[in-house]
């Protein structure tokens, strides 16, 4: 017997795969970024330089901590936690912890500050970060025209559609809904 593909229709599918081919289109237009890294060997280590790619999640972290305005204080000049920029991206806590792996640990684009309350770390965009952040924007820049020409006024029913689905969220919320 054969494996039936199931093909629902559902809305948020549909929005599911919409994101995954945007995503794909974003991810292999930025250019790449070089990053150091160490190679330790017994008591020696070298360092040598590679390079990564860098994908739209990560440059959407990076414009995040480049404009903490979004912040219930305003911009503040020691960064925001963990949470706080999980919550503005909406983006589940465990995918940020990763996503920060790579950023903080690997390349280096993003920092860690200790935080006034000695609870947590605050984050904050390195200047490698701002460099990473700057040379991608040419690139995603272009995508955007491409796509909005190609959507043509379906661009403000896309933007409508992400307000409705955000006022969803907050309605959700405030019955106390868990929305991880």
């Amino acid at each position: 017997m054969g494996k039936t593909v199931r093909n629902t229709g559902l809305f948020c599918d549909n929005i599911r795969q919409l994101s995954r081919i945007l995503t794909r289109i974003y991810n292999n237009r930025i250019p790449k970024a070089t990053v150091e890294r160490m190679r330790i060997s017994g008591d020696r280590s070298t360092s040598f330089r590679v390079e990564v790619s860098v994908r739209i999640t990560q440059v959407a972290v990076l414009m995040a901590l480049s404009d903490l305005s979004w912040t219930n204080e305003g911009a503040t000049a020691q960064g925001v936690s963990q949470s706080e920029l999980s919550d503005y991206l909406q983006v589940d806590p465990t995918t940020m912890c990763r996503n920060m792996q790579i950023l903080v640990q690997e390349n280096g684009w993003v920092c860690e500050l200790p935080s006034a309350s000695k609870r947590g770390k605050l984050l904050s965009i390195s200047p490698r970060g701002l460099e990473v952040l700057r040379a991608s924007l040419p690139a995603i820049e272009q995508v955007d025209e491409e796509i909005a020409a190609l959507v043509g006024d379906g661009a403000a029913e896309i933007k409508n559609l992400v307000k409705a689905a955000m006022r969803v969220r907050e309605l959700l919320k405030q019955e106390g809904a868990s929305l991880n």
